[in-house]
């Protein structure tokens, strides 16, 4: 009987009274999930994964260092969900590679479209991939930024501490932990 995003929310056991021409799987659990959807006769090519269930899968992976399927479901969640809407999972697993200039760019850009506030997240992990770049200048203006519109955000907080330590600011730094 309920809803998410304008789409009904059904359990197992509706489905074989229903018709449709898709499920979308939008939890975590895409794996048992998926299991009990083909054991009740839903064939595979009508199951599909919600963004939020792409972008899970693809950071599990890429954390335990399969970056090719990671990279795999990326491409997925960006032909089914278009390139601006993956911008963020993107970024994550750019940062997960250790390729900071492309995490900066594709943070960069989820930023630019995003309307404001954007997830405090994105600014935190951006200042981190300007500093590991050791674009410190770049990571301070992002950090001021961030704590303008995000004063008690505990990552920004963090990241901002962060970079202070490796400006050896020490004083600065300290304030952030007071």
């Amino acid at each position: 009987g309920s809803q998410a995003q304008g789409l009904p929310v059904c359990s197992p056991e509706q489905l074989p009274e229903m018709e449709f021409d898709r499920i979308v799987i939008a939890s975590m659990y895409v794996h048992p999930i998926r299991t009990q959807l083909l054991a009740l006769g839903v064939p595979s090519e009508k199951i599909a994964l919600s963004l939020a269930a792409l972008s899970h899968l693809a950071l599990c992976c890429a954390r335990d260092g399969n970056h090719t399927e990671a990279t795999r479901l990326a491409q997925i969640a960006t032909t089914s969900y278009g390139e601006s809407s993956t911008l963020p999972l993107r970024a994550e697993l750019a940062m997960q590679s250790e390729e900071w200039a492309s995490a900066i760019l594709l943070f960069e850009q989820a930023l630019a479209n995003h309307p404001a506030p954007a997830p405090s997240t994105w600014v935190a992990r951006l200042i981190c991939a300007y500093r590991k770049m050791n674009q410190l200048d770049q990571a301070a203006t992002i950090a001021h930024r961030g704590l303008t519109l995000y004063p008690n955000d505990a990552k920004i907080l963090l990241q901002t501490a962060d970079l202070a330590m490796v400006r050896e600011r020490w004083s600065e730094a300290m304030e952030f932990f007071s």
